[in-house]
């Protein structure tokens, strides 16, 4: 069957409003006078990567921050993890600069990547959970833009993919946010999530919906626009 290719567009209440400026070479990487490395928040709250505006926060819900990845050096591919909770699931969110990139192109290609590597590990997209996961998570988007009192200021765009074995499931969820950035946020349950659950996913993609959305939202108070 072929694979159904999902763009839904929420209107956003003020989602990218506040936004501080940058003084950074947006288009070839950050400048000489900009951090492109992590550095400890305020009160050992965790890190932030100064360039791009993502957080990895100490304690995210109820796991624990495990640490901060630099995939390259000019500052615009980077991620950070958590781990543990009650179900001791593995987190990760990423945060990728493609400009010029359209998030369609990018999307397939990223679900294909995916789905490389996760047949070796016997896990396989679903494709009626993939659905039902981006559906959850637009009806999170939505409601977060209904408790908003400023003027709608753009679009939210969000794909989720959702791979499942007998035992796993893993959830993707990708979103385009200001400045060419892409947020994808990774969320694997190792054991208990598998194929005969019929609910727990779903709580993973609402999770993965929100980490989303605040991360791109730490992304524009960075100063892209």
């Amino acid at each position: 069957m072929k694979i159904t290719h999902i763009l839904a567009l929420v209107i956003l209440g003020g989602f990218v409003s506040g936004c501080e400026t940058m003084n950074a070479d947006k288009e070839g990487g950050p400048s000489a006078s900009v951090s492109r490395e992590f550095v400890d928040m305020y009160g050992s709250q965790g890190e932030v990567h100064k360039y791009s505006g993502l957080q990895c926060a100490s304690v995210l819900n109820d796991m624990r921050f495990n640490k901060s990845v630099i995939f390259n050096t000019n500052g615009q591919d980077v991620g950070c993890n958590w781990q543990g909770g009650a179900d001791d699931r593995y987190l990760t969110v990423y945060a990728t600069r493609y400009p010029g990139v359209k998030f369609s192109d990018y999307w397939r290609g990223a679900l294909a990547t995916v789905a490389a590597v996760e047949k070796p590990r016997g896990l396989s997209l679903d494709q009626e959970k993939s659905q039902a996961c981006t559906l959850g998570a637009l009806i999170s988007v939505a409601a977060v833009a209904d408790k908003r009192t400023a003027k709608p200021s753009g679009v939210f765009s969000l794909e989720t993919a959702v791979f499942t074995s007998e035992e796993t499931t893993s959830v993707i969820t990708t979103h385009p946010a200001a400045g060419d950035w892409i947020v994808k946020v990774r969320s694997t349950r190792p054991s208990g999530a598998g194929d005969a659950d019929e609910n727990y996913y779903l709580e993973m993609c609402l999770e993965a919906s929100e980490i989303t959305q605040t991360q791109s939202a730490n992304i524009a108070r960075a100063g892209w626009k």
